[in-house]
Parts: structure tokens; sequence; C-alpha cells
């Protein structure tokens, strides 16, 4: 029994320091375990906030891709005719494709007529398009209605002003073919139609009587000579 006793009593400051030690740590295992759990919810935040913050930077890379875009097609479409800018384009252009700009002037009545009536025409063929019902018939409605419904009046009308211009240019073939390429690929939208070339008739064989023809003749240019007419589009 003795020896049990002392086994007993030698024991209890073990035992007691053990307690003592667990109070002590145990809290400071629970705080471990808190700042754990709330370290691994920071990190899940911290990568959902990198996900959008990336979405942020594509959203605005794209907003700042479409603002230049909308840019790019404000200014293939000014506000105004700036015609003097346009000339300078167009004399950079006439050097680059190897011609000489001759002249560019207000079209005739004449040709404005011509373009008048071929916008009629278009509308024509649009609002016979815009006529036809059932399968394929065409119906007997007055002009500017289809089926009961009245139909726009002018269907080819895009809500842009125009501006034209006869031009005159002198050089070889395939300087005004390069001329041709460079006005299509002209960062502003223009038009370009009523295109002849001609060079200066011989005596007694007159030939066709265009545009073209007639300012060869006029100036005696011994290069050929390409008369277009060209429409430059505006926002009104």
């Amino acid at each position: 029994m003795k020896t049990q006793y002392k086994i007993i009593v030698s024991s209890i400051p073990f035992l007691l320091a053990g307690l003592i030690l667990s109070s002590l740590t145990y809290p400071k295992f629970l705080e471990d375990r808190d700042k754990s759990s709330e370290l691994v919810q920071k990190e899940d935040q911290y990568k959902q906030l990198q996900v959008k913050l990336q979405e942020r930077i594509k959203a605005e890379q794209e907003k700042r891709s479409l603002e230049t875009d909308i840019e790019a097609l404000r200014g293939a479409v000014p506000k105004s005719p700036e015609l003097d800018l346009l000339m300078i384009d167009l004399e950079k252009m006439c050097s680059d494709s190897n011609v000489n700009l001759v002249a560019v002037e207000t079209p005739t009545q004449e040709s404005m007529r011509q373009i008048s009536s071929s916008d009629d025409e278009i509308k024509e063929l649009i609002g016979e398009r815009e006529s036809k019902v059932g399968l394929g018939t065409r119906t007997s409605q007055k002009p500017g209605t289809t089926n009961g419904a009245k139909v726009e009046e002018n269907p080819t009308d895009t809500g842009l002003k125009r501006l034209i211009k006869q031009v005159y240019v002198s050089g070889d073939y395939n300087g005004m073919v390069g001329l041709m390429k460079r006005l299509e690929a002209y960062q502003r939208t223009v038009g370009v139609e009523e295109i002849s070339i001609a060079i200066k008739p011989q005596a007694g064989n007159e030939g066709e009587h265009t545009s073209a023809s007639e300012r060869a003749q006029k100036l005696g240019l011994s290069k050929p000579v390409m008369a277009f007419l060209m429409t430059l589009y505006y926002l009104p």
C-alpha cells in the first residue's frame, strides 16, 4: 500500500501540470484553428476577386476596342463633307498611283439626272419586291402600299447626306486601276460611278461622246483621261 500510495502521490504533480498545460494550450489550439479557417476563406475571397478583376480588365479592353471601332466608323462617315481633307487624300492617292489629278468639278445637270434616274430605278425595284405576296404573285395595288400596309417612301434612303463631284485624272491604265483600288480601300465612305476612259479623239473620228473624251479633247492630253463621279457621304 505504501508503494502505491507513493506512486499516486508522486503522479499528482504531473497530472496537475498536464491539466494546467492543457488549459493553457487548448485556447491557443482553438484560436489557431479559427485563424486557419479564416485564412482559407480569405484565400477563396482573394481568388474570387482575382477572377472578377480579370473579367473587369477584359471588359475594359473590349470597351476600348469598341470605342476605337466606333471612332473609326465616325471617321468613315464624317459630320461634314470635309472636301479640303479629301482633296489632299485624293492627290496623294493619285501620286501613289502614278496618275495626274486633272480637275475636281461640280457635275453637269445631265450627270446628276443620270444619278437621280438610277436611284429611282433602284427604289422602284425594291418597291416591286416588297409588293410581292403569296407564291411570288404580284398584286395590282397602288404604288406605296403592300398588302394593305404603307410602304416606306424612300426604301434606299440611308439617312446620310452626300456631295457629288466630277473627277478627271490622266495616266496609264495600270495607274487608273491602282487609283480605283486605293479609293476602294479608302477609310472614308465614298462612292464611285459613271466611270469613262477616253483618249484625245482623232480628226474625223469623234467616237463615243463621254465626259472623259470631252476633257481629253479640250486639254489635248496625250495620255488617256478617266472621268468618274465621286459621292462623298456625311452625317446630316
